[in-house]
């Protein structure tokens, strides 16, 4: 039986679980085949490639549609395409998917602010950046 605790505190006896960082990048969870697939896609963004780099990311979500960074990456090349309604349903995704971390999530909500932003919704592209705002006060707790 375990000790009890007080207050709803832990009894000082008992080990605490150490705190999970939630993964902060890609590669920290995505697999060879899908980070060669994200710098390729990098790559031809960074040459102006957009359509490329598009269907890029779009055959690395084929290969794992659960991953959070591709939707992320793949908002940006939308946004960089001034598809600001695309941008924002790839981000919104990727929050779907991001497991409550908040490193994406802030980022997503960036890139929210900017498609709505980029669509003339003034209002909506306040209220994302302050959601981004909330997201990394949220991240900064990891990092202390």
């Amino acid at each position: 039986m375990p000790p009890p605790t007080t207050g709803g505190y832990q009894n000082p006896g008992v080990p605490q679980q150490p705190k999970k960082t939630p993964p902060r990048s890609a590669s920290e969870v995505s697999s060879p085949a899908v980070m060669s697939l994200l710098g390729s896609a990098e790559t031809l963004a960074n040459a102006g490639h957009m359509n490329a780099a598009a269907a890029t990311l779009e055959r690395a979500l084929d290969l794992d549609p659960r991953n959070p960074f591709i939707y992320q990456r793949l908002a940006t090349v939308r946004l960089a395409q001034d598809q600001p309604g695309q941008a924002e349903q790839m981000a919104m995704k990727s929050n779907g998917v991001s497991n409550n971390n908040p490193f994406v999530e802030a980022n997503n909500w960036r890139l929210i602010a900017e498609a709505r932003s980029q669509a003339g919704d003034k209002q909506g592209a306040q209220d994302a950046s302050a959601r981004a705002v909330n997201f990394r006060r949220a991240a900064s707790r990891y990092d202390q």
